[in-house]
């Protein structure tokens, strides 16, 4: 089991890579989230962002402003009162913007993990073992044939699989001809006795 843990400042992340799933846990003050998530309701999207804040720059740009205007026209209780706001929105600005790492759902829900907490190099190895520790459970699950099945949902699943990019078309061909019963080098057509 892998297991990953976040801390800033009122909130605690932790997630955990386990046999059957995605484990996260997500506290910050009140709110409390946790939650196994199956392997298969996770996709093969991740995207990594860097949380912006437009609206709080521009913001504190405006402040600025009216601190620099504020002194131009002597109204110093104005201009220090201005940069005093535009500092607190430069803090806020600094203290949210941080890359993240989406893990999206197949509902397009995305789960946020930070990518540099506690460094990236952690990070980093803990999404290659949820990655690789995905990747084994949903063939395990999905890629085994059962020739006592009914073999039209043992088709689609091994369809899903190649779709989802768990196995290669060359993976697809052999789960199929071994489900069907077909041998290997079988060949289609007429053979000519060669006399």
């Amino acid at each position: 089991m892998v297991s990953l843990t976040q801390q800033r400042r009122f909130r605690k992340d932790y997630y955990e890579v386990r046999d059957t799933g995605f484990f996260v846990a997500q506290h910050s003050g009140k709110t409390v989230f946790e939650e196994e998530i199956r392997y298969e309701d996770i996709s093969n999207r991740v995207n990594r962002i860097e949380r912006r804040q437009p609206i709080l720059l521009v913001a504190a740009v405006l402040f600025f402003l009216l601190a620099i205007a504020a002194v131009f026209f002597k109204f110093f209780w104005l201009a220090g009162l201005a940069m005093l706001l535009a500092l607190v929105l430069a803090m806020i600005i600094r203290e949210r913007a941080r890359p993240l790492v989406q893990i999206f759902l197949r509902s397009d829900f995305a789960i946020q993990i930070e990518a540099e907490n506690p460094d990236k190099e952690t990070v980093d190895k803990f999404l290659q073992a949820l990655e690789i520790e995905k990747r084994k459970y949903v063939i395990n699950k999905y890629g085994n044939v059962d020739k006592d099945l009914p073999i039209e949902p043992q088709l689609d699943r091994l369809i899903w699989l190649r779709n989802e990019d768990y196995i290669d078309e060359q993976t697809l061909v052999e789960l199929k001809n071994k489900l069907l019963g077909k041998q290997k080098d079988a060949k289609i057509g007429f053979m000519r006795k060669e006399e």
